[in-house]
């Protein structure tokens, strides 16, 4: 958990979050469809803007600091979010396989 994190006032998402994203629907399209790979983006990115008010429901994952920005990561439904607080946004940088 992030120690006294308190809500972002903005998200964003990196460009390998973004290419995550689109690979995170092809796969569920080719596996079981549109309207599943619809509803999967939609729960990946509702956990998204919940992280962005709530950072501190990730957890802190010190060993992975980048840039002088604290690391936090969310498992979810076989995926790995990985995120940090850069001043008052939220940056996605990565969905990952959970594996």
């Amino acid at each position: 958990m992030v120690e006294g994190a308190q809500g972002v006032r903005g998200l964003s998402y990196s460009h390998k979050a973004q290419d995550d994203l689109v690979a995170v629907v092809h796969e569920v399209v080719g596996r079981e469809g549109e309207v599943a790979a619809e509803a999967a983006l939609a729960r990946l990115l509702a956990l998204c803007d919940d992280l962005a008010r709530f950072p501190e429901m990730g957890r802190r994952r010190p060993e992975l600091d980048a840039f002088g920005l604290p690391v936090c990561t969310m498992a979810e439904n076989g995926r790995l979010i990985v995120y940090a607080r850069r001043g008052n946004m939220l940056l996605i940088a990565r969905i990952l396989r959970d594996v």
